[in-house]
């Protein structure tokens, strides 16, 4: 027997997709069917590279020069100095280092996951059918 092709429940809408193909279901989420994943993409708003965590310090997170690698900086404008991290655990303990309370280093790591997401697109959620 040939594969069966699955049928995909929006609301008010059930739409068919062959394997491979990518189709629009609102004006920000695409879905696509490899093999048995479904998977689900959604446009987002690129982020600025930097967040300003407060007068003294900002963290960046760009595309490192080695494919596939991204880079993490956190850059001291008082002291005129950036140091490269090379984790996320590594930029939390700097940060505690640095005095930050807990509330504020959480809202650097949503920025920094975020970011890392958005500069790794091939990852993204799939659900199985």
């Amino acid at each position: 027997m040939g594969e069966k092709t699955p049928n995909i429940r929006i609301p008010r809408e059930t739409i068919t997709l062959k394997p491979g193909e990518i189709r629009k279901i609102s004006e920000d989420t695409f879905v696509e069917l490899k093999g048995k994943n479904l998977v689900i993409y959604t446009v987002v708003e690129p982020l600025k590279p930097c967040l300003r965590i407060n007068d003294r310090l900002a963290v960046c997170v760009t595309v490192s020069k080695d494919p596939g690698k991204r880079d993490i900086i956190l850059i001291d404008v008082e002291r005129k100095e950036a140091v490269a991290l090379r984790s996320v655990t590594e930029l939390i303990n700097q940060l505690f280092k640095r005095g930050l309370e807990f509330e504020k280093i959480t809202d650097v790591i949503d920025f920094v996951s975020e970011k890392l997401l958005q500069l790794c697109p091939k990852r993204g959620w799939s659900h199985e059918i």
